[in-house]
């Protein structure tokens, strides 16, 4: 099973406008198409909020992505945006649920602050704000060593890093309990919650944070009471697989997470399935199309299929039985349910080119064409549920306007897409002429991509819908850089609003594109620090 975006953490192991305003491209995309270059506060967002820690993209290395980081946040530093800085790794953290990257940022920071000589009186509340679990309590401290660069000295460490870093750290340990210290304890990172005790010396909240402490340094932790403790002690038997696929104190995402056990061990699914189909169950755990769609595809349910020279589908470690495939079937669909309602009229835009089908992150085979077919037919589906008008566009060497009836499921819809043959190239414009052969009027067109188009013409025919008969200043266009490269043809100039990340919540940004500006003004105005 497909573990859960940032849950393996990274360290711990053995100019001020958005964009400039010019009315022409300034860039071409990695297809040669006319593009628009970022500024350096807009091109940090677009890389930070698509980047898994050490992950590489389509066209770029993981270590490319976090050196470019580190160059974006000293050229904000150096510009007067420290706190734009850090309200990006807020976001980053409580928006799109990051984990490796916002304490990538926030050490980052503390870093170009220290040798910039910029004062900034929040960074010891930003590093206890971006610390919302047990363990990132060692990731930061970890992320400190190697990025300010461990001396193998405490003493000597602690004067080179800022102490409002250190403080930081040190007040998220009055957070979390004894089950959340123990149960985080261990792993096989090289930083302990005792190192970071010796160096940060917390201030307790209370009396119990101090009986609290003195047992982490003790090593006279409570052993916690966790599934993963029961199989680290019994064993991996199928009997206590079984007891943890009945235990109702087991939340659904991580039985979620081990259907791959529960089907290895020959488990009785029965509580499981019933688990994972309960429509309350399903909304409550927050999750929405992508997280389900990833086990049931790394399960041996139909995803992409094969095809090209650019991709071929993996050989499932597990086939899961037809009715567990069948519960997260209707699991998919449930959790759309959780997706906002954008209105009438609205047109969804997938980019299905080759690059489109590079997995989103080494330890995946899922890839960025199953992202926006998922993301498109998910809201598809859930405007359709609602009574809504909405349609769903395809494009690379051609362009399609998909037809589904109101009986076809959300994972259908989205099998049917992803399989859908239109070719290699990432010509945008093959969309629109569809679009408009459609007959189409949307009030709001959302285009997911890498953002790496094909063209060579002019630009105003092969990017913008204006051209065709389907946009005007009423419209609203959100443009969803899946990759997070540093340019892209769909700019801010010419009225498009400007997401990165294929999390499911970037579509709780299009009632905020209502208003002038863009992502980074948004963040700006929302994120209180």
């Amino acid at each position: 099973m497909e573990k859960e975006e940032e849950r393996d953490m990274k360290f711990n192991t053995p100019g001020h406008a958005p964009i400039q305003a010019q009315t022409t491209p300034n860039a071409i995309t990695h297809e040669g198409a006319p593009s628009f270059k970022f500024d350096s506060i807009m091109e940090l967002y677009m890389a930070v909020a698509t980047t898994l820690m050490g992950e590489p993209k389509f066209y770029e290395s993981g270590d490319e992505r976090a050196k470019r980081i580190r160059r974006l946040i000293s050229k904000a530093v150096q510009a007067g945006e420290t706190e734009t800085v850090a309200k990006l790794a807020v976001y980053c953290r409580e928006t799109l649920n990051l984990r490796s990257v916002p304490i990538f940022i926030t050490v980052s920071l503390a870093k170009e602050m220290r040798d910039q000589k910029v004062e900034w009186d929040g960074l010891r509340r930003l590093a206890n704000r971006v610390i919302q679990r047990a363990d990132e309590v060692r990731e930061m401290f970890a992320a400190a060593e190697q990025i300010f660069g461990d001396a193998g000295n405490n003493k000597v460490f602690k004067r080179i890093v800022p102490k409002a870093l250190l403080k930081g750290i040190g007040d998220s340990l009055n957070k979390f309990d004894e089950y959340q210290i123990s149960k985080y304890k261990g792993g096989a990172g090289a930083v302990s919650f005792k190192d970071v005790l010796r160096v940060v010396h917390p201030k307790p909240a209370n009396d119990s944070k101090g009986i609290l402490f003195a047992k982490i340094m003790n090593d006279t932790l409570t052993p916690a009471d966790t599934w993963e403790n029961q199989i680290s002690n019994g064993g991996s038997t199928s009997e206590n697989w079984q007891s943890v696929a009945d235990d109702k104190k087991v939340g659904i995402m991580a039985k979620l997470r081990n259907l791959r056990n529960f089907v290895k061990h020959n488990v009785d699914l029965t509580n499981v399935i019933a688990h994972l189909t309960n429509p309350v169950a399903v909304q409550n755990s927050k999750q929405l199309p992508f997280r389900w769609y990833t086990a049931y595809r790394e399960l041996g349910g139909q995803g992409l299929k094969s095809g090209g020279w650019y991709y071929r589908a993996p050989t499932p470690e597990v086939v899961a039985p037809a009715n567990l495939l069948g519960a997260l079937e209707d699991a998919f669909d449930l959790s759309i349910a959780n997706l906002p309602d954008l209105g009438d009229d609205v047109l969804i835009i997938a980019d299905q080119s080759g690059s489109m089908q590079s997995p989103i992150s080494q330890k995946s085979t899922v890839t960025c064409a199953e992202i926006a077919a998922v993301l498109a037919t998910g809201v598809w589906y859930n405007q359709t549920r609602l009574g809504k008008r909405a349609f769903v566009a395809g494009f690379a060497d051609r362009g399609k306007v998909y037809s589904w009836s109101n009986r076809t499921s959300a994972l259908a819809a989205a099998k049917d897409m992803m399989n859908t043959e239109l070719g290699g190239s990432t010509r945008i414009d093959t969309a629109w002429a569809a679009a408009k052969a459609a007959g189409l009027k949307p009030s709001t067109i959302i285009v997911l991509s890498d953002m790496q188009m094909t063209g060579h013409g002019r630009y105003d025919t092969l990017m913008n819908p204006e051209a065709y008969g389907l946009a005007d200043a009423n419209v609203h266009k959100l443009s969803v850089n899946l990759q997070g490269y540093d340019n892209s043809p769909l700019a801010v100039n010419n009225g498009w609003y400007q997401l990165t990340g294929w999390s499911e919540k970037i579509f709780s940004f299009v009632e905020a594109m209502r208003n002038p500006g863009d992502a980074i003004n948004q963040i700006k105005n929302s994120v209180q620090l």
